[in-house]
C-alpha cells in the first residue's frame, strides 16, 4: 500500500495461501518529528499505520480476505512498530496476532524523546527553535518551507555529529505522547491492570532474532573509526570495550550505577588479550542488551497468559556474507534482518549469491511457519518440525531456524537473560530504595509458603527484599515462582498467576475461611452455603493472593443481610464471606484470662503470663448496655468494656466496711 514496494510479498502469499499487504508510513523527521504543537506532537507514522490497518479492516473482503483474521508483521523499526501498536487497546479488532521480527516495544530503541532530535535537525536548515515561546507554530512553518531532501542529509548530518553516542538511541522514532502511547511501553507492561497489558496478551504472538543482531552496529564502523584509538577492523581490546563503548551503549540509569557498570563490563570481557575474541562478544553485548534482553522480557509477560493466547520464539541462525560484505574478519554469526532474505527476496537472489546447503528448505518451512501462524495462530502444519509454543515456568523452547538443522532448542542464551533480567534488574531496584520505599507490603503481593513452592519444584535462587507488615519492615529473601495457575475447583476458571514471592511471615489463621457451617447459621446466606468448600484443617494456608492479581478481586455478585451482620461476595474463583463468621465458640476462644481487660479482634494475648485460673463468660439475657462492636449474633461469648473498667477493685474487708457504714451511720437533716 503506497509508492514503495521494496518487499514483495507475492511468494509468501503464494505459499500460504494468504493475502500479504505491504504499506508504506512516513519515516524519519516526517513521520516522528516532537513538537509542542498538538498538530505535531510525534507519532505521525504509528498513525499512518493505524490508518492503513483501517483500510485493510474495510477493503480486504473485496480482495477475498477476511478482516477479522489479520496478522502484522514487521522487522526491526518494523517490529518496534507492531509491538508498539500491540500495546494501543483502540487497535482492537484490527489485527488478531503480531509477529515481532528484531524489535519490540520494551527496547530503547522503540521509543525515544524526539523534541532533541528535532531541534539540533532543525538548526541544521536555518530553523531556530524558542525556547520561550508558548507554542511551536513559528518553528514549524519554518521547518514546512524546508526542502524535503535538506531535512533528510540534516537528519544524516545529526546522526553523524552524534558519533559513538548513536550506537544506543534511535534519532526519530516513537514518543510517549499521552495519547497512543499513554505511559513508557516498560511501565505498561508491568502494570498488569492496564487496558494496554490486557489487549497484548489478547493477541497471539510471535517474537524472534537473528543470531548476532549486534551486527547492526558493524556498517558503522569506517565513520566511527576516528573516534577510536585503535584499529577495529582487527578487533576490540578489552580495556577499550569498557571504557569507550559501554559508557555510549547503557542508558542513563545503568551507566550511574558503578555495581551494574563493572558487571556488565566484567561478564563481556574475555579473560585472554583476544582482541577479535573480544570483539565478537562486544556485538554479543549489543545484541544481548537491545535486543534478546527486552524480547525475552516480552515473551515471559506475554506467556503469563491467562487469555488462551499463542506465544512462540524463534532464532534464526542462517549466516550470508553478501549481508555485511565490509565485516571485519573477526565477524560471525546471522547478520541483523537476514531472516527476511529467505522470507521474501531467495528466488530473486538464489541464482546471483550463495545461500547455504539446504537453504530453499529453510525458505519453504520459514513461509509455511509465518502464514499458518497467520491463520490460526499456530506455526505448525504438516511435514514441518514441530514448533513448541514458549513455556514461561521452565525450558523456554525456542524454534532454532538452520538450513538443514532446523530444530527445537531450550533457554536461548539463558546464563546471559537472567544476568539482564534478574542479577541487574535487583542491583538497579535496590539502588533506588531505602527501606521503606522498596519494601514490600503482604497485601500487594501474591506469596506463598516455602512448602509450597518445594512441591511445585520451584528452583530458582533467592532474591533478598524487604517486606512490610503491621509488625515493622524485615530485610528476607525468597524464591520467585513464575508461569503457574490458579483454578477454581470447579475446573471453570483458571488466573494466571503473577510472580509469587517466597515468604512464611504469611497470616496463617484459619479462622478468617468461611464454611459451609456458616453460612447455614445466618439465614441470609444459607442458599450459598453448598458453594463453600469444607475446610481442610490439615493443610493450612500455603497462598496469600494479593491485590497485583486484579481479575481475581472483581466482584461478580453480593448478598447482604441485616445491618452488622456479614455480608457475601462471589469472585471468580467463587463466594468469600466478609464479617464476623465465628460460631459457638468454635473459632473464638471460650475462656479468657483474668489478667486481660482487652482482647484484641485478631485473637491475641496481652503480654503478660495468662493466669491458670481461666473465666468463660457467657452474658445471658438482654444488657442495659452492649458496644456495638462488641455485640454477638449468638449472645455468647462476649467481653466488653465499659465505665467500671480499668479501676481498682475492692478488697473483701473494704466492701464489708463499706457496707457496715451503709448499715449504721445516716446523715441529720443539716447535713451532718
Amino acid at each position: 500500500m503506497g509508492s514503495g514496494i521494496s518487499y514483495d510479498g507475492g511468494f509468501l502469499a503464494l505459499n500460504g495461501d494468504v493475502i500479504v499487504v505491504t504499506i508504506n508510513y512516513r519515516l524519519g523527521i516526517f513521520g516522528f518529528l516532537a513538537s509542542k504543537d498538538y498538530r505535531a506532537k510525534g507519532n505521525m507514522g504509528l498513525w499512518d499505520q493505524i490508518l492503513a490497518l483501517n483500510w485493510v479492516r474495510y477493503n480486504i473482503h473485496d480482495y477475498g480476505g477476511n478482516p477479522r483474521d489479520v496478522t502484522i508483521f514487521g522487522e526491526s523499526a518494523g517490529g518496534f512498530s507492531v509491538s508498539l501498536l500491540a500495546l494501543i487497546p483502540n487497535n482492537r479488532g484490527l489485527f488478531h496476532r503480531v509477529i515481532m521480527e528484531s524489535g519490540v516495544a520494551s527496547s530503547q530503541f522503540a521509543t525515544v524523546n524526539a523534541s532533541l532530535s528535532t531541534i539540533q535537525t532543525a538548526e541544521k536548515v536555518g530553523c531556530v527553535y524558542n525556547t520561550l515561546s508558548s507554542n511551536d507554530a513559528t518553528f514549524l512553518r519554518c521547518l514546512r518551507s524546508v526542502d524535503p531532501m535538506k531535512l533528510v542529509n540534516a537528519t544524516d548530518e545529526f546522526t553523524s555529529d552524534l558519533g559513538l553516542r548513536a550506537i544506543s538511541r534511535a534519532i526519530f522514532a516513537p514518543i510517549v505522547d499521552g495519547e497512543l502511547l499513554r505511559r513508557e511501553p516498560t511501565l505498561l507492561l508491568q502494570d498488569k491492570s492496564s487496558s494496554e497489558f490486557t489487549f497484548f496478551q489478547s493477541l497471539d504472538i510471535m517474537i524472534g532474532n537473528c543470531e548476532n543482531e549486534g551486527s547492526v552496529i558493524v556498517g558503522a564502523f569506517p565513520f566511527l573509526q576516528d573516534e577510536l584509538t585503535f584499529n577495529i577492523s582487527i578487533g576490540v581490546p578489552p580495556v577499550e570495550m569498557c571504557k569507550v563503548f559501554l559508557p555510549n551503549l547503557l542508558n542513563k540509569k545503568m551507566n550511574s550505577n558503578a555495581r551494574v557498570f563493572k558487571d556488565v563490563c566484567d561478564k563481556y570481557t574475555v579473560k585472554e588479550n583476544d582482541v577479535a575474541e573480544q570483539g565478537r562478544q562486544f556485538l554479543s553485548l549489543i545484541s544481548d542488551y537491545l535486543f534478546l534482553r527486552p524480547s525475552t522480557s516480552m515473551l515471559l509477560e506475554h506467556s503469563n497468559n491467562v487469555q488462551a493466547s499463542s506465544t512462540y520464539q524463534y532464532v534464526f541462525f542462517d549466516e550470508l556474507s553478501f549481508m555485511l560484505p565490509n565485516a571485519p574478519l573477526w565477524y560471525r554469526g546471522s547478520a541483523h534482518a537476514t531472516e527476511l532474505v529467505y522470507l521474501f527476496f531467495y528466488e530473486q537472489l538464489v541464482s546471483h549469491v550463495k545461500y547455504p546447503e539446504g537453504a530453499g528448505i529453510l525458505v519453504n518451512q520459514m513461509r509455511s511457519y509465518w502464514t499458518n501462524f497467520a491463520k490460526t495462530g499456530n506455526p505448525n502444519g504438516p511435514g514441518l518440525p514441530v514448533w513448541l509454543p514458549y513455556d514461561r515456568n521452565s525450558s523456554h523452547p525456542y524454534m532454532r531456524l538452520r538450513s538443514l538443522n532446523t530444530e527445537m532448542r531450550q533457554d536461548y542464551r539463558k546464563e546471559y537473560m537472567e544476568f539482564w533480567l534478574h542479577k541487574i534488574h535487583r542491583m538497579l531496584f535496590e539502588a533506588d530504595c531505602d527501606q521503606n520505599s522498596c519494601a514490600l507490603p503482604v497485601s500487594n503481593h501474591t506469596l506463598a509458603r516455602s512448602e509450597l513452592l518445594d512441591q511445585l519444584e520451584v528452583t530458582s535462587d533467592p532474591i533478598p527484599y524487604r517486606l512490610k507488615s503491621c509488625a515493622g519492615v524485615t530485610e528476607t529473601s525468597g524464591r520467585r515462582a513464575v508461569g503457574f495457575c490458579i483454578q477454581s475447583m470447579d475446573g471453570f476458571v483458571c488466573h494466571q498467576l503473577p510472580p509469587v514471592i517466597e515468604c512464611n511471615d504469611i497470616p496463617d489463621n484459619l479462622m478468617e475461611i468461611p464454611t459451609p457451617e456458616v453460612a447455614h447459621a445466618h439465614p441470609h446466606l444459607r442458599h450459598i452455603a453448598k458453594e463453600l468448600a469444607a475446610l481442610c484443617r490439615d493443610v493450612g494456608i500455603q497462598l496469600l493472593i494479593g491485590r497485583d492479581l486484579v481479575d481475581m478481586h472483581q466482584v461478580q455478585g453480593q448478598v447482604t443481610g441485616p445491618p452488622a451482620s456479614p455480608f457475601a461476595q462471589k469472585l471468580s474463583l467463587g463466594w468469600v464471606v466478609i464479617g464476623e463468621v465465628c460460631l459457638d465458640g468454635h473459632h473464638k476462644p471460650s475462656d479468657l484470662s483474668v489478667l486481660k481487660t482487652n482482647i484484641q479482634n485478631d485473637g491475641r494475648g496481652s503480654i503478660f503470663t495468662p493466669c491458670q485460673n481461666s473465666l468463660h463468660v457467657t452474658v445471658q439475657g438482654p444488657l442495659t448496655y452492649m458496644p456495638p462492636q462488641a455485640q454477638d449474633f449468638k449472645g455468647d461469648n462476649l467481653f466488653y468494656t465499659d465505665r467500671h473498667d480499668n479501676k481498682v477493685g475492692n478488697s473483701v474487708e473494704d466492701r464489708e466496711f463499706l457496707s457496715l457504714m451503709d448499715q449504721t451511720f445516716q446523715k441529720n437533716s443539716s447535713g451532718n
